[in-house]
């Protein structure tokens, strides 16, 4: 059973997504129980998330339960000068999107 009330379990999922105009090229490459270790794994690259196509990663905080979403994702973009991901502000076009990580 998921529980109607009290605190829901939260996960921070990471996908990795080649082009904004068509996010199909995307996926989910992990989660974790915190924020802060999300973000250090992308802006550490760790694993090589890029891949030579992944150009943005989202953060999406995500609670147990169904057709659950995060209205506020944080948002990445890779720098190929310092081959690391760097905090961006949600993408135009983004804006009403949600589930990048779960559908």
């Amino acid at each position: 059973m998921f529980p109607i009330y009290g605190e829901l379990k939260r996960m921070y999922f990471i996908t990795t997504i080649t082009n904004l105009s068509d996010i199909s090229d995307s996926r989910c490459i992990g989660y974790f129980s915190d924020q802060e270790s999300a973000i250090k794994a992308i802006e550490s690259n760790w694993g090589d998330f890029w891949e030579t196509i992944y150009n943005y990663a989202v953060i999406e905080n995500i609670p147990e339960g169904i057709y659950k979403f995060d209205p506020d994702p944080l948002w990445f973009q890779y720098d190929r000068d310092t081959e690391k991901y760097k905090s961006i502000e949600s993408p135009k076009g983004t804006l009403h999107q949600c589930g990048f990580a779960i559908g």
